[in-house]
């Protein structure tokens, strides 16, 4: 590794896009966890004092000297968690670095959290509607190489199904920056 991959430079710009980070200061360090989403190995970088400790892929356990764990995990778009455990077992959520998408949305959630109420609620509502009428869709195209599959496609016009398309994932984003996750509707 290069001197440069090795100190950790803070979010800024349009890197909010492909970057996330999370903060922490514990144990007389200030700890952060690093991710690159384009980054196709899904290499989680943990820094102690700005300096790289540890890199490690997937669902990663950096353990700490004294005897606490930091724990993250990557999703489709965001992380799913990024934790530090006390060796007590007591569970703290590391929150989002400053020029982060997650520290901007939970500030709008801070600052307004009626409107951010309704984004999540509209986002969750979007997201299962695009479940609902894109998997038979997806059955569909499954169903032309197995003979004798029904079809259960939902015709809908070109432009909502376009917008029900665009808005899925628009809600997936949110739902992601938010750090909120159900196996059954973002994986």
């Amino acid at each position: 590794m290069s001197t440069d991959e090795e100190s950790y430079r803070p979010v800024q710009g349009w890197q909010f896009v492909n970057r996330s980070a999370f903060t922490v200061r514990h144990g007389g360090h200030t700890w952060v966890v690093d991710v690159d989403f384009f980054d196709w190995d899904e290499r989680i970088r943990l820094y102690r004092d700005g300096a790289l400790v540890d890199e490690q892929r997937g669902r990663v356990r950096f353990d700490l000297d004294d005897g606490s764990a930091i724990t993250a995990r990557t999703a489709t778009y965001g992380m799913r968690y990024v934790r530090l455990i006390t060796p007590d077992g007591v569970t703290h959520d590391v929150p989002p670095a400053d020029g982060t998408a997650e520290a901007w949305r939970a500030r709008v959630h801070a600052e307004h959290p009626t409107a951010s109420r309704a984004v999540a609620a509209a986002s969750w509502t979007v997201l299962v509607a695009a479940i609902v009428t894109q998997v038979p869709r997806l059955l569909d195209v499954l169903g032309v190489w197995i003979d004798g599959v029904p079809s259960f496609a939902l015709d809908l016009p070109g432009p909502l199904n376009t917008a029900l398309q665009v808005g899925g994932v628009l809600a997936a984003i949110d739902r992601g920056l938010r750090l909120r996750h159900n196996r059954w509707i973002d994986d």
